[in-house]
C-alpha cells in the first residue's frame, strides 16, 4: 500500500475502511500497527520523552522477534502515536502544568491579563479552562502574582489557601511553611483552623499549619525578583534547599534543623553561605558543586 500522509490520523481515529485494512494485512503492515497500538496502551507520562518511548518500543519488539524488519513508515507512526498519547494524558485530565527549572525564572500570562512569575524549582498547575471557570492555581514553591480583577482567584497550597479579587502578592510554599506578602489590594489567607486578611504592605507566616500574627513589610515587590531571598522562622533544611535551587548545587546538611530568620543574596554562592551559616555558627566546605555544612 502506498504511504498516505493521513494514515496516522485514520489509524488513531479508527477511520480506516475495510479495503485499506485488507491491503495492510496483505503487506504484513497491519500486524506492525497492532503491535504499536498495544505498546502505547496505558501510557500516562506527565512529561513525555518521544525518543525514550520509541527506544522502549524497539526493545519490546526485539524480544518478540530478532529478524523482523520494521517498515520506516511505521517508525514514524510509532513516534507520532507515542507523542500523541503523551499529549492526551497532559490535557485530557484538564490540567496544565508549568515548571521553573533550577536557577531559572518562568513567566506565565493568562488571557484575562493575570501574570504569574515562578521562582526557580517551583511549579503551578491549573485547569485549561482557567478563564471560563473559577480561577484556581495550585502552587508548590514560590511565585508572585499580579491578578486582574474579575472572578475569584485562589492559590491553593498544601499548608493553606490565598484568595483574592484583584491584587499583587507573593506566595512562598515549601515544605510545612507558607509565607504570604501583599503589595496591593487585599488577600485572605486561610488554613483549616485560621484565617487572616492582609492589606497592602502586610505579611503572614504559617508554620506546621499554625498561623502567626500579621507583620508590616517595607518592600513593594518580591525581594527574590531583585536577587534577595528572605526567610522567617524557616528550618535550615528548607533554607539550604532554596540555596540548592538558586545556585544549582547540592548541600549536605545531615544534623542541623534549627530555624533561620534572615536573608541571602543569590548573586554569589560563597557570600550567600556566609550570610546563612555565619549567624548560625556553622562552617562549610566547597567541593565543586557540592557543599558540606560542618559545625
Amino acid at each position: 500500500m502506498a504511504y498516505d500522509e493521513n494514515i496516522y490520523a485514520k489509524i488513531v481515529s479508527g477511520d480506516l475502511n475495510p479495503q485499506e485494512v485488507e491491503k495492510l494485512k496483505q503487506t504484513g503492515e497491519w500486524d506492525e500497527i497492532q503491535d504499536i497500538l498495544r505498546a502505547t496502551e496505558g501510557l500516562t507520562l506527565p512529561r513525555f520523552n518521544k525518543e525514550k518511548g520509541y527506544d522502549d518500543l524497539l526493545k519490546r519488539r526485539q524480544v518478540k522477534t530478532k529478524t523482523r524488519v520494521i517498515n520506516p513508515i511505521w517508525i514514524g507512526l510509532a513516534a507520532s502515536l507515542l507523542l500523541l498519547f503523551g499529549f492526551l494524558f497532559l490535557f485530557n485530565n484538564g490540567n496544565v502544568i508549568v515548571n521553573a527549572g533550577m536557577a531559572e525564572i518562568q513567566n506565565v500570562s493568562f488571557d484575562d491579563g493575570t501574570k504569574i512569575v515562578l521562582n526557580d524549582g517551583s511549579e503551578i498547575s491549573y485547569k485549561k479552562d482557567f478563564k471560563a471557570s473559577e480561577r484556581v492555581v495550585n502552587l508548590q514553591g514560590e511565585a508572585s502574582f499580579e491578578v486582574t480583577k474579575g472572578k475569584k482567584f485562589v492559590v491553593e497550597t498544601r499548608n493553606g489557601s490565598v484568595e483574592v479579587l484583584g491584587t499583587q502578592f507573593n506566595v512562598r510554599a515549601w515544605g510545612n511553611h507558607l509565607y504570604v506578602e501583599c503589595y496591593e489590594g487585599s488577600v485572605k489567607v486561610s488554613t483549616a483552623t485560621d484565617q487572616s486578611i492582609l492589606s497592602k504592605n502586610e505579611s503572614v507566616v504559617i508554620v506546621d499549619h499554625k498561623m502567626g500574627d500579621k507583620n508590616t513589610i517595607g518592600n513593594s515587590a518580591p525581594l527574590w525578583q531583585s536577587g534577595t531571598l528572605r526567610f522567617y522562622e524557616e528550618s535550615l533544611v528548607e533554607v539550604f534547599r532554596e540555596m540548592e535551587r538558586q545556585f544549582d548545587i547540592s548541600i549536605e546538611n545531615n544534623f542541623d534543623s534549627r530555624k533561620f530568620s534572615g536573608s541571602f543574596e543569590e548573586v554569589d554562592l560563597e557570600k550567600a553561605l556566609k550570610q546563612v551559616c555565619g549567624p548560625m555558627g556553622l562552617d562549610y566546605q566547597i567541593d565543586g558543586k557540592k557543599i558540606v555544612i560542618v559545625k
